[in-house]
C-alpha cells in the first residue's frame, strides 16, 4: 500500500498527467488498494483528500463521500473505521463532533492507532486547542506507530512541527526508526533517512553536532552499498546527506558536477545549472538602479528559455516559472508577457495548480492590466476567481476547530481580496470599453466601507472607478482624494520602477476635468522623501507617476514607527541557547551591550537578502566592545545550518533557536535590546530597497538611539 503511495499515487507521477487522467488514476488505484486492504484508513483518507479536489465549484462529490461516511457510522456505530472516517468528515463541519466520533472509534478499538493521530491534530491548535490532551494523543499513536513517517515531503514537515513540542517524544521515535530502517531495503523507504536525521538533530545539542555528522557518514556508506546505481533522486538524497555529514564545499561540488554528468537534463544537472547562473548574475542591490534591473531580467528571461529547452520533464519549469519571471520583469516585452500568460492559463486548465507555487486568476489579470496589454483577456480571467462567480462576495467556509481570531482575520483577508479583485475589474471593464462588466458589481462595491484600516484606500480606489465608468467624474476626484488620504504607506520602488497607479488614475482624470497643473501641485504637494526625489526611471517621471502629497495617516503612521522600526518597551525573554559553533550564550551575560539580534531560516529567501547585508554590518562592527550582532535561527533541521553558513560564508554567531518562542512569529525580523536588556525597536522583514549603505547607516542610527536613551 505504501508503495502505492510513494511511486503510483505520489504527488511526482501525479504532476505529469492532467487533471483528467490524474483523477482516473487517484479513481482506479485507490478503489483497486481499498479492495485489497478494506482495513487501512491513509487510503480511506486519501479517497477523501481526492474528493475535495475533484471539482473547486461543485462540493457534489465531496458531500457524497460525508453523507456516506455519516451514514455508515449510523448504521455501524461498532465499526471503528466508520467511526473514524464520520469524523475525519466532519473535522471541519463540527470538529466537537469530530472528536467524539474519533475518541468512540479509539475506544472500541484501542490498537487502531488513526484515531489518536487525527485528536492530536485537532488539539494541536484552535477552538479545541488542550496541550495536555495534544501530547497525550501524539504520544499514544506513536506508541502504537514507533517508525511511522508521512508519504511525501510537506506532510513530513508538517508532523515534524508537531514533533517538535515533545522532544523526547522526537527521540523515541528516532531510535524506533533507526532500527526499522537498518532493515529496508526499498530504496524510496530509505530516503527516509533524511527524516531520521533530521530528528536526531533535533534532539541533540549543537555541541554533539559532529557526533551525528560521524554516524551520518556510516549510513552514507551503507546506503551507497545498498544501492549502487540509484537514480537522479537518490544521488540528490545522498549529496544532502553528505551536506549535513559536514562534506567540504570541494567534495560537495565534485558530487554534483559527476551527478550532472550522470543525468544531464534531469534535476542534478539543472540545479547545478541555476546555481551557477545565480553565482554570476547576483540581484542588484537596492530596488532603484533601474539600468541594472533591466539588464538582470533580460538576462535572465532569455535564460529560463533555454533551461525550458534544456529540461522538458521539469514540469514547474515548463507550466509556470516562465509566466513568474515575465510577471515580475517590468521590462517585458508585450511578446513575452503574452505568451507568458497563455502558456501558464493553459497549463493551469489542464494539469491544475502547484499549491503554494500557483498564482490565482486575478494575478496574471493584474499583470496584463498594468501593462495594458489584452484587457479582454484579462476580463476573462477575472471570471474565473470567486470573487467574480459569487457575485462580489467570495463565499467563506470555515472549519469549525478554528478559534475568532483566526476566523477574523481569514475574514479580513477574503474582504481584502474581493476588493482588489472587484478593482481589478473595474479596471479591465475600462480598458476594454466594458462598463457593463463593472456596473453589475455596483451594489457590492457601494456597501459600507470595510472595519479593516488597511482595505480603506482599495474600497474608495472602487468607488472612484466606478463613478469614472459611470459618467461622474466630480464623484470620481473626491473618492481617489479619500483613496490616497487612506493609504496607510507611500509607493515603493520595486526593480527600478516607481509606480503609483493610484496617483496616475487621480491626475489623468483632473487633467481630463479641465485640472491645471498649477491647481494640482498645489492640492498635492509632493512630500520632502528621499526615496521620491532620487533619479527616477523615464516611464515614471511624470507628475501623475509621483506619489501625491503624503497622507495625514500614513505620516501618522511614520512618526509612531520610525520608518520599518517600531518601538517596543518590554523586556526581551530570557534565554540560553548555544550557536552551532558551540558556544552557550546568555541573555544575562549580554548585560551592558547593545544587542542587535535577526531571526532568520535556510529556506527564506528574503532572509538570505538580509543576512549577506547582516555578514557586512557584522565585519564592520564585530570588534566593538559595546556592541553584540547574533542572530536566531528556527530551522527544521538544525543539521542543514552549519553547512549552509559555510556556503554562504556567514561568520555571524548563529543561535539555534528552534524553542525560542519569540523567534518563531516571523521572520526575518530584527531587534535591538539596550544595555538593560529592554527591547527597544522591532523591524518585521526585510526592506529590499536598501542598498548596503542605506542598510548600514539606518541599523547605526537606530543602534544610536539605543545608546543614547531613546
Amino acid at each position: 500500500m505504501r508503495s502505492a503511495l510513494e511511486t503510483t499515487l505520489s504527488m511526482d507521477e501525479l504532476t505529469k498527467l492532467t487533471l483528467t487522467e490524474r483523477n482516473a488514476r487517484r479513481q482506479k488505484a485507490l478503489g483497486a488498494l481499498i479492495a485489497k486492504y478494506p482495513h487501512e484508513y491513509l487510503l480511506y483518507r486519501e479517497q477523501w483528500n481526492s474528493a475535495q479536489q475533484l471539482d473547486r465549484d461543485s462540493t457534489a462529490v465531496f458531500d457524497a463521500y460525508r453523507e456516506r461516511w455519516e451514514n455508515e457510522a449510523k448504521a455501524h456505530p461498532d465499526d471503528p473505521m466508520a467511526l473514524m472516517m464520520a469524523g475525519k468528515v466532519q473535522a471541519d463541519k463540527d470538529s466537537a463532533e469530530a472528536i467524539r466520533l474519533f475518541e468512540a472509534a479509539r475506544t472500541k478499538a484501542p490498537d487502531f492507532s488513526w484515531p489518536s493521530y487525527e485528536l492530536s491534530e485537532l488539539y494541536m491548535r484552535g477552538t479545541y486547542a488542550d496541550e495536555a490532551k495534544f501530547k497525550e494523543s501524539l504520544e499514544r499513536f506513536y506508541a502504537l506507530c514507533p517508525a511511522w513517517t508521512a508519504e511525501n515531503y510537506y506532510a513530513n514537515q508538517a508532523e515534524s512541527y508537531k514533533l517538535r513540542k515533545d522532544l523526547p517524544l522526537v527521540a523515541k521515535t528516532a531510535a524506533a526508526l533507526r532500527a526499522d530502517l537498518a532493515q529496508e531495503s526499498d530504496t524510496k523507504r530509505l530516503e527516509d533517512y533524511k527524516i531520521l536525521w533530521q530528528r536526531e538533530f533535533l534532539t541533540r545539542p549543537p555541541s554533539e553536532h559532529d557526533a551525528e555528522r560521524a554516524q551520518i557518514r556510516q549510513d552514507l556508506a551503507r546506503l551507497e552499498k545498498a544501492v549502487p546505481n540509484g537514480d537522479a533522486e537518490w544521488r540528490l538524497f545522498l549529496i544532502s546527506g553528505y551536506e549535513q555529514a559536514g562534506a567540504t564545499n570541494e567534495e560537495l561540488t565534485a558530487m554534483r558536477l559527476k551527478a550532472a554528468q550522470d543525468f544531464p537534463h534531469q534535476a542534478p544537472a539543472e540545479r547545478l545549472e541555476r546555481e551557477a547562473w545565480d553565482k554570476a548574475h547576483p540581484q542588484p542591490e537596492g530596488q532603484k538602479d533601474e539600468a541594472a534591473w533591466k539588464a538582470y531580467y533580460a538576462a535572465k528571461v532569455e535564460q529560463v528559455k533555454q533551461w525550458m529547452q534544456n529540461y522538458p520533464d521539469d514540469a514547474y519549469l515548463q507550466r509556470t516559472e516562465f509566466y513568474f519571471t515575465v510577471q515580475d520583469d517590468p521590462y517585458t516585452s508585450e511578446a513575452d508577457g503574452v505568451a507568458a500568460v497563455d502558456r501558464y492559463e493553459q497549463a493551469i486548465d489542464e494539469y491544475g495548480g502547484y499549491g503554494i507555487l500557483s498564482a490565482a486568476p486575478s494575478d496574471p489579470a493584474k499583470f496584463l492590466i498594468t501593462h495594458g496589454w489584452q484587457p479582454e483577456k484579462a476580463l476573462a480571467l477575472l471570471k474565473k476567481t470567486s470573487t467574480y462567480k459569487n457575485g462580489g462576495h467570495t463565499k467563506e467556509t470555515w472549519s469549525t476547530s478554528l478559534d475568532a481570531d483566526t476566523v477574523k482575520s481569514f475574514h479580513r483577508y477574503v474582504v481584502s481580496t474581493d476588493l482588489e479583485t472587484l478593482g481589478l475589474i473595474l479596471e479591465a471593464a475600462a480598458l476594454a470599453d466594458r462598463p457593463d462588466e463593472a456596473l453589475k458589481f455596483r451594489a457590492v462595491i457601494e456597501e459600507p466601507p470595510p472595519d479593516n484600516k488597511k482595505a480603506l484606500t482599495q474600497y474608495w480606489t472602487n468607488r472612484a472607478r466606478l463613478a469614472a465608468l459611470d459618467h461622474h467624474p466630480q464623484d470620481a476626484l473626491a473618492y481617489y482624494r479619500i483613496a490616497l488620504d487612506d493609504r496607510m504607506s507611500e509607493p515603493e520602488y520595486a526593480h527600478g520602477v516607481l509606480r503609483d497607479n493610484l496617483t496616475a488614475e487621480f491626475h489623468t482624470l483632473w487633467t481630463k476635468q479641465g485640472g491645471s497643473e498649477t491647481a494640482w501641485t498645489a492640492w498635492n504637494t509632493p512630500p520632502a522623501n528621499d526615496n521620491i526625489n532620487a533619479q527616477e526611471p523615464e516611464a515614471a517621471t511624470t507628475a501623475a507617476a509621483k506619489p501625491a502629497a503624503k497622507t495625514k495617516k500614513a505620516t501618522q503612521t511614520a512618526a509612531a514607527k520610525e520608518g520599518d522600526w517600531e518601538k517596543v518597551t518590554a523586556k526581551m525573554p530570557s534565554f540560553e541557547m548555544s550557536d552551532f559553533a558551540g558556544r552557550q550564550w546568555r541573555q544575562s551575560e549580554l548585560a551592558g551591550k547593545v544587542v542587535v539580534v535577526v531571526s532568520w531560516a535556510t529556506w527564506c529567501g528574503p532572509c538570505h537578502l538580509q543576512d549577506a547585508m547582516l555578514q557586512k554590518f557584522y565585519d564592520k562592527v564585530k570588534d566593538r566592545k559595546d556592541l553584540v550582532v547574533m542572530s536566531f535561527n528556527i530551522d527544521e533541521n538544525p543539521g542543514q545550518v552549519l553547512p549552509f553558513m559555510r556556503k554562504q560564508g556567514y561568520t555571524f554567531p548563529v543561535l539555534a533557536a528552534s524553542s525560542f518562542e519569540e523567534a518563531q512569529k516571523v521572520i526575518p525580523k530584527t531587534w535591538i535590546i539596550d544595555k538593560h536588556g529592554n527591547w527597544q525597536w522591532m523591524k518585521v522583514g526585510y526592506d529590499d530597497e536598501k542598498t548596503y549603505p542605506e542598510f548600514e547607516k539606518d541599523m547605526l542610527g537606530q543602534i544610536g538611539k539605543v545608546e543614547a536613551g531613546q
